[in-house]
């Protein structure tokens, strides 16, 4: 009875405790939490272990997936946090999913060390999350996440509007996570986020 009392002291000092400034919650940190739960799963077997292994913070589309017998197979969803929303979307085929895409609206980072995911994602995996060569493609940055692995694991890729567009230039950030089993010949499907 003593130890079970001091266990629950010992939880509520815990959670009386401040957050540490870099612990913030956001909608970047929000993202990175999916992207480091998505890699840590991954490979999936199927498409319920995407659902199951996404955090509760994932928001589905009621809607099923797209009709059996296509190509590819996209389901959809949202995160939301404090009035805004981050698009997710997975791809693949009609066994297993191959591509996680995460997009985020809003402004774009020119500089990858100024990306609140990408800075979130080196707090949250450490060491393991490196630029991967070529560091740059046009607006494309590849990311190895786990040191074990050979192959870029995240790409980055930045999609703005055409300066002078009528409706003002608009920017927005995604982040696609390959998911394809070890020694799969499945090629990554295009897959877009809403």
């Amino acid at each position: 009875m003593i130890a079970r009392t001091l266990k629950i002291a010992a939880a509520l000092t815990l959670l009386a405790l401040p957050a540490r400034a870099d612990e913030v919650r956001t909608l970047q940190t929000d993202v990175a939490s999916v992207i480091a739960a998505a890699h840590e799963g991954a490979p999936y077997r199927d498409w319920d272990a995407v659902r199951v292994a996404m955090p509760r913070i994932v928001r589905w589309h009621l809607a099923p997936p797209d009709r059996e017998g296509e190509s590819m197979i996209r389901r959809s969803g949202w995160i939301e946090f404090d009035g805004r929303q981050a698009g997710i979307a997975v791809c693949g085929d009609g066994a297993t999913p191959l591509a996680i895409v995460l997009r985020v609206d809003g402004a774009t980072w020119r500089q990858v060390e100024q990306d609140p995911v990408i800075a979130a994602l080196r707090r949250s995996i450490g060491a393991s999350l490196t630029d991967h060569e070529p560091t740059m493609v046009g607006e494309v940055e590849r990311f190895q996440l786990d040191a074990a692995s050979d192959r870029p694991e995240m790409l980055r890729v930045e999609n703005c509007s055409r300066e002078g567009a009528r409706a003002g230039q608009q920017c927005d950030t995604s982040y696609i996570l390959d998911v394809r089993p070890e020694g799969s010949t499945a090629r990554m499907p295009h897959c877009h986020a809403p």
